[in-house]
């Protein structure tokens, strides 16, 4: 028993956070003369100078921050990842790093000098002084389109850095790196990464950190190998909602799936849209849910976007009821690898490291993640479309970084965005 109908309206939605900011900017006419007024000095991201420096202080030739904000220049300005490349990039342009103030000594750093610093830096301590600090500025303009029915998205997916091992016939092999990143859609950051220890795999990893944070109206997607009781548990207990894809490494629940979905006597509604089939079976009461905790609905997708092609089929489990809300998440889940990942890769070559050394390869990870978020950034502030921010900020990435730092210190300006996401909120474009 079956019926088809279109996808009811709910009080509940995951908020696009960064479409909002976006749109406020905008409809608040902040021009390049606004933003500039509010300059007082030049300024660089100086949250780098926050990281504790653990060289000894009679041997250094290069303060950290500049060794790292240099670095960093070179990855989002020309997508090198490695360090001949970084240190040969600022040797060719070393008046400009004199010019920034960066190069004291009209000496550039040699390559052995960026290598030493990204192997013994304190991966978590960059994190917390950049990227969550620009995370906490989104936070906070979030907040006045919040509400008591929008929820938050986090994806999370594991991600193989290609060319950070050894060959199995080289005298020590070594497989790639594995880093685990934990995505927020709505603002588009990547508010965790993780190097997975050998000799396990991501799904302890994320149920650590998934342990430690607040889960409250979050929505947490994830691909089959995280469809875990464990992993439910955790989510649930915490007061989230998941959304898990169920493969045959759960083949007795996805057999029950497509079990109930082609009972003719199921309750199974049927929802289309954006050239997708959802068959929604909302669980009974009495049901057994055989140790994934609060779980309540089954899911079975049907997708064929290329008439010539087999129809993609995919199963979900949710302890959600609210259909609009898990599909929702369900057609966002792949936000981590189409707008994270690939980036990563075709903007930032991410998968040219040459490096080992996990912590080398995670800090240049964390590197990148920074380096996308403040393209995100600059897109919302500007309002010009993603690959045309990408060029900005490759062709200009001082002044991007300039006029983003100018707009988060300046009261008047965020007053005025502030209350624009409010009106926009009342519009009803917060919802995906």
């Amino acid at each position: 028993m079956s019926r088809t109908r279109t996808c009811a309206e709910t009080d509940n939605a995951i908020i696009n956070s960064m479409l909002i900011i976006s749109e406020s900017f905008k409809a608040a006419h902040i021009s390049e003369e606004d933003i500039y007024e509010t300059m007082s000095t030049v300024q660089f991201i100086h949250y780098f100078e926050k990281l504790k420096d653990w060289r000894n202080p009679d041997r250094i030739t290069y303060k950290l921050h500049n060794l790292l904000l240099m670095a960093f220049l070179v990855i989002l300005s020309e997508g090198i990842n490695s360090f001949y490349g970084i240190a040969d990039h600022v040797d060719i342009c070393r008046e400009k790093y004199i010019r920034y103030g960066l190069i004291e000594n009209n000496k550039a750093p040699s390559h052995d000098t960026f290598r030493r610093v990204f192997e013994l830096l304190d991966a978590q301590e960059l994190y917390s002084q950049t990227i969550q600090c620009f995370y906490n500025f989104l936070l906070e303009l979030e907040t006045a389109v919040r509400g008591n029915g929008t929820y938050k998205h986090l994806a999370v997916d594991g991600k193989e850095v290609r060319g950070s091992g050894r060959s199995e016939n080289s005298q020590k092999p070594k497989s790639n790196v594995q880093i685990l990143n934990i995505f927020d859609d709505g603002l588009q950051t990547c508010i965790h990464s993780e190097a997975i220890p050998e000799k396990t795999n991501e799904i302890p990893t994320a149920q650590d950190f998934l342990k430690g944070i607040c889960l409250k109206k979050t929505v947490i997607t994830a691909d089959a190998l995280h469809c875990q009781k464990k992993t439910a548990d955790i989510i649930a207990k915490k007061m989230g909602i998941y959304v898990l894809t169920v493969k045959e490494n759960q083949l007795l629940l996805l057999e029950e799936i497509n079990a109930r979905m082609d009972n003719p006597k199921s309750a199974v509604t049927v929802i289309e849209r954006n050239q997708r089939a959802f068959e929604i079976y909302h669980l009974p009461r009495n049901y057994e849910t055989d140790g994934f905790t609060g779980m309540k609905t089954f899911v079975r997708m049907s997708s064929q976007k290329h008439s010539s092609r087999k129809a993609d089929i995919r199963c979900f489990i949710s302890n959600s009821a609210d259909e609009s809300l898990i599909l929702s998440a369900i057609e966002g889940r792949w936000c981590i690898e189409n707008g994270f990942h690939k980036e990563k890769d075709n903007f930032l070559n991410e998968d040219r490291f040459r490096s080992a050394q996990k912590n080398t390869v995670l800090n240049l990870a964390i590197m990148n993640n920074l380096a996308l978020q403040l393209v995100r950034i600059y897109q919302a502030i500007s309002g010009l479309d993603l690959h045309k921010a990408k060029i900005y900020m490759r062709n200009y990435p001082m002044e991007g970084i300039q006029k983003i730092l100018n707009v988060m210190d300046s009261q008047e300006i965020i007053g005025k965005v502030q209350k624009e996401m409010v009106k926009i909120k009342k519009l009803g474009l917060n919802e995906v």
